[in-house]
């Protein structure tokens, strides 16, 4: 039972850390987001605490599944609109695999998946593309999403201060591997 909480927290968290943005690279203006994020990740990031950890990662996943659900229904490109969808039905996956473990956590940790400023921000930005703009925009913002998401699962399995979650975050770098080498592939 516990393997099994384990494997789901760890897609939640790789799912939902996917869009995390990096704090150092917070912009303004949204349509900027994108680039300023594909920066290459740090190694030498200091892992969160287990709260805050889990906090990026629910927060990622909210953002993950309010975007793809926009993209299942105005992506322009089918092969967007499908990777949209598994991007939906992973996160909310996630979620429920944080949660179950979060509880099951001493103390327990309770995810919290308000969304930053920068995320919101992106979504806005989202929500006003049309077309093959919106696309376009969509494929940006889950590759910056998933490189920061990458940074941080390794960041805290190396380092965590959670044993469970390090699990997690261990077992969840393939998953966001495959979804930025997806989303890398949609990009024309």
């Amino acid at each position: 039972m516990q393997s099994r909480i384990l494997c789901a927290a760890a897609m939640a968290l790789a799912v939902a850390a996917c869009s995390k943005p990096n704090d150092a690279n917070n912009v303004a203006a949204a349509d900027n987001v994108a680039a300023d994020n594909a920066a290459p990740a740090r190694s030498s990031v200091a892992a969160p605490v287990a709260a805050e950890f889990a906090n990026q990662v629910a927060a990622s996943d909210r953002f993950e599944i309010e975007s793809g659900n926009l993209a299942a229904t105005m992506a322009t490109s089918a092969e967007v609109r499908d990777f949209a969808k598994v991007l939906v039905t992973a996160h909310a996956q996630s979620t429920a695999d944080l949660k179950a473990l979060g509880e099951s956590s001493n103390p327990p940790i309770m995810p919290n998946d308000v969304l930053d400023m920068q995320n919101d921000n992106m979504l806005v930005a989202l929500k006003s593309a049309v077309g093959a703009d919106f696309d376009h925009k969509f494929i940006d913002q889950q590759i910056a999403g998933h490189e920061n998401a990458l940074q941080l699962l390794k960041s805290y399995a190396a380092g965590g201060d959670n044993k469970a979650l390090k699990a997690f975050a261990s077992k969840a770098v393939p998953i966001v591997q495959d979804h930025l080498d997806k989303a890398k592939s949609l990009k024309k």
